[in-house]
């Protein structure tokens, strides 16, 4: 049987008002893409994606501890940096980017 995982992600202003110099949150949920039911315990990691960075992701390590997923999927990364971020989550035989 193939598990499908689908990463939701938004990214929210953790902060009050639109600064650039603040720091962010990027939070969302883990679900099985055959079944659309939140997946609970899942390991979720962040990398940042750098400008025209030819090393491959991950190379310059993750961009925040890992995170698990509650019992409705949910995750969350806390004081991030305005960026463009990769998600991954980690199951127990198997990664998805």
């Amino acid at each position: 049987m193939q598990i499908r995982v689908l990463l939701r992600a938004v990214l929210v202003c953790a902060a009050p008002g639109l600064g650039w110099g603040q720091s962010f949150t990027l939070g969302g949920h883990v679900i099985d893409g055959l079944t659309n039911r939140p997946l609970t315990g899942i390991r979720v990691h962040v990398y940042e994606c750098a400008a025209n960075d030819p090393d491959p992701l991950g190379s310059h390590g993750p961009a925040a501890a890992p995170v698990t997923s509650d019992s409705e999927g949910h995750f969350v990364f806390t004081h991030l940096s305005a960026g463009r971020y990769a998600l991954q989550a980690e199951l127990p035989r198997e990664i998805y980017t």
